[in-house]
């Protein structure tokens, strides 16, 4: 019996994305070659900027740069208004999502499975809008959440 695999991405804390090949985990760096990406989004007229050229604009630019996003998932009064444009917690963290799938899909081909890790105190509301920012009609993206809970984590290794 042959195993087909396929690359399944996995986003932790929408900074680093690792991805299943042949069964083993490996890093992939974004498009610019970095191993992190900063969750930080930059509006420029119709170009959405993410990652660190977003960072660097945060001190000239601050009116068109959204941050720490993640913050208000769940609190349906957040959002954020630029160039009469109106984007929700769950509209900034698709553009993170989908700019480290993007990367992953350049080196790896199509990704339709995506693991996204929350913190272990996200509520029920905040998974929801984690796994809605990350779900992609468009691409066939199959989202699945994995809380994060490292204090079990390591009593688990002792």
């Amino acid at each position: 019996v042959t195993l087909e695999w396929e690359p399944v991405a996995g986003v932790s804390g929408y900074q680093i994305y690792r991805t299943v090949v042949q069964g083993q985990p490996i890093t992939l760096p974004n498009e610019e070659g970095e191993l992190t990406t900063p969750s930080i989004v930059l509006v420029d007229g119709d170009d959405v900027v993410v990652g660190t050229e977003a960072l660097r604009n945060a001190v000239s630019h601050p009116d068109r740069v959204i941050q720490h996003a993640k913050r208000f998932m769940g609190d349906t009064h957040k959002t954020w208004t630029i160039d009469g444009q109106t984007y929700t917690p769950i509209d900034v963290s698709a553009f993170v999502i989908r700019k480290l799938l993007d990367g992953a899909e350049s080196r790896l081909g199509p990704i339709r499975q995506a693991v996204i890790t929350v913190p272990a105190q996200f509520s029920d509301i905040q998974r929801q809008w984690t796994s809605d920012a990350g779900t992609d009609p468009d691409h066939c993206l199959a989202v699945y959440l994995l809380v994060r809970c490292w204090r079990d984590l390591r009593s688990h290794c002792r």
